[in-house]
């Protein structure tokens, strides 16, 4: 069921990176989750396939924070489990955010005009975001990403809008998971 919620919020929560908004908050097996909105991202080809959101976990005091992607199972590109999301910053740097959990979920949706109900398959990963990280992309901005999927893609991605996603979304995470 939480996964099922996860990839709600994530498909159809493609708002602005620039106005957050909390959009999955619960708390199962002692894990609090917090996903904020997310943003698509394409190939060059302009068919938006990822979308990506900010995620904060929460387990006996000790908060994680992730940049979440999530795909379309049916789509031609894979994202495999456990793999890299590499962030390029104006100043030359290059970032590595390690894959640490992937998996499928099975996403629901009603059409309420033909009054039905369909499944989509989708595929999912988390990759580790410390904060350093986040305060570096802050202070440099970010000029390009790359995903590990297959086949590799050139990204299409408004990098302004992917960095207020980072910051803005790490942000609000933070003061969300203070609360109790």
């Amino acid at each position: 069921m939480k996964k099922i919620l996860f990839l709600i919020c994530l498909m159809f929560m493609g708002a602005s990176a620039m106005a957050q908004n909390i959009v999955y908050d619960q708390t199962t097996s002692n894990v609090r989750t917090v996903i904020t909105n997310s943003m698509l991202v394409s190939p060059t080809d302009g068919h938006e396939i990822v979308s990506l959101a900010m995620a904060g976990f929460e387990t006996q005091g000790i908060r994680r924070y992730a940049l979440a992607a999530s795909i379309r199972a049916d789509h031609k590109f894979n994202l495999p489990n456990h793999g890299k999301l590499y962030i390029y910053l104006n100043n030359g740097k290059m970032l590595t955010l390690e894959g640490t959990k992937g998996g499928e979920s099975i996403l629901q949706s009603v059409d309420v005009y033909e009054d039905k109900i369909d499944q989509l398959t989708t595929r999912y990963n988390y990759y580790t975001l410390p904060k350093k990280l986040v305060k570096n992309i802050k202070k440099a901005g970010i000029q390009r990403i790359e995903i590990d999927m297959e086949p590799q893609f050139e990204s299409n991605v408004n990098t302004t809008q992917l960095g207020n996603l980072i910051v803005n979304g790490y942000n609000m995470l933070e003061t969300t998971l203070k609360r109790k």
